[in-house]
C-alpha cells in the first residue's frame, strides 16, 4: 500500500469536539528550557500521529497512516525493544482494506466523514524486494534532473529536495531489521500539485483508482534518477569504456558538473553500458513499481 505520512487539514471543524474527546491528552504547550506557555497551539499524541489545534480554530492531524494502523492492531517492528524509544512500525504490508479501517478510525475519532480531511501534504512509496543490499541503490544514485541526493545514516538513507516534492530512497529492512533486500521508493510532497493527475483532495479520494494513477508519478520520479548499476561487468567492457566508466560515468560529480545541453550523448552512452553489461537494477525497481496495482492489496 503506497499511502504512508499526511497532513490532513479539517475542514469546517469544531475544535472543542476534538479538544474534550476522552481518546486525546491535549497538554499545555511549554518551551522545555524556559518554561514558558504558548497558546498559539495544542498537541495530543495518538498512536504515533498528532492531532494540532491552532488558536485560530484550526484543526490538524499529521503522521503515518501505516504506522497508525500497526499501533492500533498491536503490531511491533522485529528491532522492537521495549527499553529503546520507538517511533511506531511502516515496514510490513499495509493493505487498501487497513487504509480503510484506519480512515474509517479518523472518522469516528473526530466525528467527521472523511470528505471533511482535507489533504495538505502525502507520502507516497514502495517497499520493494530487490536483487541486491539496497545500500547498493542508496550509495549509487549519481542525480536526477541535474541535483545531488543528500545520503544519511551511512548511505543507507537518500533523498532529493526539490520545489515541489523529495524523493526519498533508502534500505528499510535495515531500519527494522527485516529479512530481505527491502527498498522504499517514496514521493514525499511539499505541495499536492506532484499528484494533481491522481485528483487527491481529501482523505475520500484515496480510491484504487487514485492511488494507482499517483504511482505513475513514482515510476516517472524514479526514471528520472540515473543510477551506477554496481552489477555492470567491467572484464566485457572494451578500454575506452572502461576508462570513461572509471573517470566519469560512476561519480555523481561529473554528472552535476556537466552541463545541461551536453549531458545527453554521455548519458545515451552510459545507459548502453548498462543495458549490455548489466542486469540494469534500475529497469528491475521500475518494472516492480509498475507492476504493483492496489487492488493487489486487499
Amino acid at each position: 500500500m503506497p499511502v504512508d505520512f499526511t497532513t490532513l487539514r479539517l475542514r469546517e471543524y469544531d475544535a472543542s469536539k476534538i479538544l474534550n474527546n476522552m481518546l486525546l491528552d491535549f497538554p499545555c504547550n511549554v518551551d522545555d528550557k524556559t518554561g514558558v506557555i504558548f497558546d498559539n497551539k495544542r498537541v495530543a499524541k495518538h498512536h504515533f500521529c498528532k492531532v494540532i489545534i491552532y488558536d485560530t480554530g484550526a484543526v490538524y492531524f499529521k503522521g503515518s497512516l501505516h504506522k497508525m494502523y500497526n499501533s492500533l492492531k498491536g503490531i511491533y517492528a522485529p528491532n522492537y525493544d521495549e527499553k529503546r524509544p520507538y517511533s511506531g512500525f511502516n515496514g510490513n504490508e499495509f493493505t487498501y482494506e487497513n487504509l480503510c479501517f484506519v480512515i474509517r478510525y479518523l472518522e469516528l475519532l473526530f466525528g467527521v466523514d472523511c470528505s471533511c480531511f482535507v489533504l495538505q501534504k502525502i507520502e507516497i512509496g514502495l517497499n520493494l524486494q530487490i536483487s541486491v543490499c539496497p545500500k547498493k541503490i542508496t550509495s549509487n544514485l549519481l542525480e536526477s534532473r541535474g541535483k545531488k541526493f543528500e545520503l544519511k545514516y551511512e548511505d543507507n538513507f537518500a533523498q532529493l529536495v526539490k520545489e515541489e516534492y523529495v524523493l526519498k530512497i533508502y534500505n528499510k529492512g535495515n531500519q527494522y531489521g527485516m529479512n530481505g533486500n527491502i527498498l522504499r521508493v517514496e514521493i514525499k510532497t511539499k505541495r499536492m500539485r506532484e499528484f494533481q493527475e491522481a485528483g487527491f483532495k481529501t482523505l475520500k479520494d484515496l480510491t484504487i483508482q487514485s492511488l494507482n494513477k499517483a504511482l505513475l508519478r513514482l515510476v516517472k520520479r524514479w526514471n528520472d534518477v540515473l543510477l551506477y548499476d554496481c552489477t555492470i561487468n567491467k572484464n566485457k567492457l572494451n578500454r575506452r569504456q572502461n576508462i570513461e566508466l572509471e573517470n566519469k560515468f560512476q561519480h555523481p560529480k561529473y554528472w552535476i558538473l556537466i552541463k545541461a545541453n551536453n549531458k545527453d550523448k554521455p548519458r545515451k552512452k552510459y545507459l548502453k553500458i548498462v543495458e549490455d553489461f548489466s542486469t540494469n537494477l534500475q529497469k528491475e525497481i521500475s518494472i516492480k513499481i509498475e507492476n504493483t496495482n492496489i487492488s493487489h492489496f486487499n
